[in-house]
């Protein structure tokens, strides 16, 4: 259970130095990753150059300039006459009518999007792509033809239908394409901001319980200093050390806390919870805190029971045993029970306190604070967090005749 506590050691500056050079490198990572996904297109990478309105439009030109050529070739090979006999001409006028359509609907769609240049180039490759090999596809076939003796010659204007159905299907997949791409590289971006941010609230953290630290240490110095010239107890000096060990409580628990909140499913690992449960109980019971030496402890656990969880899942029981004594009016009673379902390990915690504030309760199930309404300390946020992560549940409810209990559940069928 020692490896889930989290120990008042003193954070260094060189830690906030660290975090700040990873927090560097994370930003580095970040930026390498958008820039190695970028794909190579016959008219520059996707991702290159895409600021700048002449490069959309030359690239809009392009893909305008492909469809007009599509036309024009169609145009001409109708007029020359060279249609199948027997096949009406509306027929043939089929393929360039529909280029026109997609080309029109294609640089609409392009305007109304605000896209970049590089992914117009995504649908200009796809639209030629498609448009060569629909034409080398029919190409292949019309040579077959007259191999075969079917033909005398190539019949062209199978060969533009083709092409422009080519291109027709190739624009819609390069705007498909192009739809992808920008939503993968805003999610990359918004990963790399996301990632940034972390850090730099981890270096915060850092620097902060740093200080913190740094002052109460002051703050307990100089009341010792009070403390031996002065003959009697004095409650104010008690009530600073007390506030003091408070504070650096605090900054313990803000620090788990950043562990917890960062804490992915990743990092779950295959616990003994029955095992994290005694440790928890014995934690509590051997601590300086108020109400620990006096309060009395029931255990009621399997010999083993493994489920796959956060390695915090025992500071997060640690800390709901922790509440029930700490924030007792008589003296404590805590029970705590662990059973197991076909789907879940269940851990109970129940005491005989005055029970969890209603607007406690409340902030935690929302999962957000007000001005009006929030809670008095992380504690229960951590356990939250935590259980979370866990993929559990975390219900609190009043005891009878008096008293909370607060319930765990955490699925278990992952580590079976």
């Amino acid at each position: 259970m020692t490896d889930d506590v989290a120990t008042r050691t003193s954070d260094g500056g060189a830690a906030g130095s660290d975090a700040a050079g990873s927090d560097a490198a994370g930003s580095d990572a970040a930026g390498s990753d958008t820039a190695g996904s970028d794909a190579v297109t016959p008219f520059g990478p996707v991702g290159a150059d895409d600021a700048g309105v002449d490069g959309l439009r030359g690239r809009l030109v392009v893909y305008l300039g492909v469809a007009a050529g599509l036309l024009a070739v169609s145009v001409l090979v109708i007029v020359d006459g060279d249609v199948v006999s027997g096949a009406p001409l509306v027929y043939w006028a089929l393929g360039p009518l529909g280029t026109a359509l997609i080309a029109a609907w294609t640089t609409r769609w392009i305007h109304r999007s605000h896209l970049v240049p590089s992914e117009v180039s995504t649908i200009v490759t796809y639209a030629l792509f498609g448009a060569v090999v629909f034409a080398a596809a029919a190409l292949a076939e019309e040579y077959y033809e007259v191999l075969v003796g079917a033909h005398t010659v190539p019949t062209m204007t199978t060969v533009v239908g083709w092409l422009n159905g080519g291109f027709i299907v190739g624009s819609f997949v390069g705007v498909h394409v192009a739809k992808a791409d920008r939503q993968r590289r805003a999610l990359a971006t918004e990963r790399a901001k996301a990632e940034q941010l972390a850090e730099s609230l981890s270096v915060l953290n850092r620097v902060l319980r740093h200080d913190i630290r740094t002052d109460v240490n002051v703050i307990q110095g100089y009341a010792a200093l009070l403390e031996d010239r002065t003959e009697d107890g004095d409650d104010h000096l008690e009530t600073i050390e007390t506030r003091c060990e408070h504070v650096i409580d605090l900054a313990d628990k803000a620090r788990v806390a950043e562990r917890a909140i960062r804490g992915t499913t990743g990092e779950r690992e295959r616990v003994d919870i029955a095992d994290r449960v005694r440790d928890a109980v014995d934690a509590v019971a051997t601590s300086n805190r108020d109400g620990a030496r006096d309060a009395e402890f029931t255990v009621e656990a399997p010999d083993d029971l493994v489920v796959e969880a956060h390695p915090l899942i025992g500071y997060a029981v640690q800390q709901i045993v922790e509440n029930a004594v700490v924030h007792n009016d008589r003296k404590p009673e805590v029970s705590v029970t662990v059973t197991e379902t076909p789907t879940d390990a269940v851990v109970t915690v129940t005491d005989n306190g005055p029970g969890i504030p209603a607007e406690e309760v409340d902030v935690l199930l929302e999962g957000e604070e007000t001005q009006l309404k929030h809670s008095s300390g992380l504690g229960l946020w951590m356990v939250n967090w935590i259980v979370r992560r866990c993929d559990g549940t975390l219900d609190t409810r009043s005891a009878e005749p008096r008293g909370s209990t607060v319930t765990i559940t955490i699925p278990r069928s992952s580590a079976d």
